[in-house]
């Protein structure tokens, strides 16, 4: 389930990060398709449920999960701009040099993104700690 609904992203990235933030001792070791999707299903379900009410706008909208040391990227839905590697329910990547990489909202490849660093926190319970 993707969820495109952005109407201020500065807010976006923080929202996300404390849904879904956990500490590194409960992280996986790698960047993983089935962890990424279950985590883009998590924070969907968080975001739906929230309905705006935290921000006071829908911080619902396209995702990445990306691994500094390569580059490399999973996200929730294609570019809009340049097509990415479709993985079943996810799209891969790399992103170029010019994308700061970081737990953030970043604009790319025509959209606005939530970025979330790779290695995610494997436990649900740390990721949905502020509901």
């Amino acid at each position: 389930m993707t969820f495109r609904f952005i109407r201020h992203p500065a807010g976006l990235a923080a929202a996300v990060l404390s849904l879904l933030s956990g500490s590194s001792a409960a992280a996986q070791s790698r960047l993983d398709p089935k962890s990424a999707s279950m985590a883009f299903d998590h924070a969907g379900s968080l975001c739906e449920a929230d309905q705006g009410r935290a921000w006071g706008v829908s911080l619902c909208g396209p995702m990445l999960v990306a691994d500094p040391a390569t580059r490399d990227f999973i996200a929730d839905m294609d570019g809009a701009d340049t097509t990415l590697e479709r993985d079943g329910e996810v799209f891969k990547g790399h992103l170029p040099d010019s994308v700061p990489i970081a737990n953030t909202a970043v604009r790319w490849n025509c959209r606005v993104w939530t970025m979330l660093l790779s290695p995610l926190p494997l436990c649900p319970l740390p990721r949905g700690a502020g509901r």
